[in-house]
């Protein structure tokens, strides 16, 4: 009787990392140049190249892309992910020094809460939101 060896599973190829030229259709989408928001309307187009069919800003005439974000085969990459949207509060008090030449004195929060709990006696709580 012959002995067989037993068959081993092949072990799946390690994941590839993540590309960062790779865009992320999930998340939103902006132009590199003018930092427009883009509006992806398929990332499935019949055409061999241009997958990516988008509305930039509040252009109504489609423009087309390759998945990986160019307006033509070799060129420059167009599209990126936008970065996600940092937030801030601010405070805003009286400066009741008079020899100082500000006005107010500003403090800066993460939250809401933190902001409330640390307000007495502001002027102001102001949200900003931007991007890094």
């Amino acid at each position: 009787m012959e002995h067989t060896p037993p068959v081993q599973a092949e072990s799946a190829p390690p994941p590839e990392p993540p590309n960062p030229d790779t865009l992320d259709f999930s998340l939103p989408i902006r132009t590199i140049t003018s930092k427009q928001p883009v509006e992806i309307l398929t990332t499935r187009a019949r055409h061999p190249i241009y997958k990516v069919h988008a509305y930039i800003g509040d252009n109504d005439t489609i423009t087309v892309f390759t998945l990986d974000g160019r307006l033509s085969e070799n060129g420059p990459v167009f599209l990126e992910n936008a970065p996600p949207k940092e937030e801030l509060y601010l405070n805003i008090y009286p400066n009741r020094d008079p020899r100082s030449p500000q006005k107010y004195i500003i403090t800066q929060h993460a939250t809401l809460h933190e902001a409330d709990v640390l307000g007495m006696n502001r002027i102001a709580c102001v949200r900003i939101e931007f991007e890094i």
